[in-house]
């Protein structure tokens, strides 16, 4: 026998020993465990994105709403400011000076609240947004410390812009 025969004799000898010890099976199996774990993240990504997604419809949907509701105030508003002048106006000059200005406060009283509350309802719906992105995104070890600090930056933010 050469030397040829001998390594060919060593090579089955080595594949007869991988198979039994089933090294190819475990192979496989190592590998459909990676695959189904990459295959969740994946989901679960997917999941995260689509949840995201939703949140920013909603919030959207929910400045939209009060953007709406502020214009009516707003109009609303401006026709009592009218109907008022105009019976004011019959009345007393001087009368409808002082109205009008008192009116034109009002007006900007009610834009600057209704700006506020939507500046505020914005504010808190990011804040809530951005927590459930983060506590879904950050281990649970990192995430408490993380969590807290950023909540108190956040609060100290917002209490130096009220």
């Amino acid at each position: 026998m050469n030397d040829t025969a001998w390594a060919f004799i060593a090579f089955l000898l080595f594949l007869i020993f991988l198979i039994f010890f089933k090294v190819p099976l475990w192979i496989k199996e190592k590998l459909d465990s990676r695959s189904k774990l990459i295959f969740n993240e994946l989901e679960e990504a997917r999941r995260l994105r689509e949840e995201a997604q939703q949140l920013l419809s909603e919030t959207q949907r929910k400045r939209f709403e009060a953007e709406q509701e502020a214009e009516s105030i707003i109009s609303t508003a401006q026709r009592e400011a009218q109907i008022l002048s105009a019976e004011v106006y019959k009345d007393n000059g001087e009368y409808i000076e002082r109205s009008k200005k008192m009116l034109e406060h009002k007006i900007a009283q009610i834009e600057a609240e209704a700006f506020r509350f939507l500046r505020f309802s914005l504010i808190d719906l990011a804040i809530s947004a951005a927590e459930r992105v983060l506590e879904d995104e950050m281990k649970e070890s990192k995430s408490k410390n993380f969590f807290k600090v950023s909540l108190k930056e956040i609060e100290s933010s917002l209490e130096k812009i009220r």
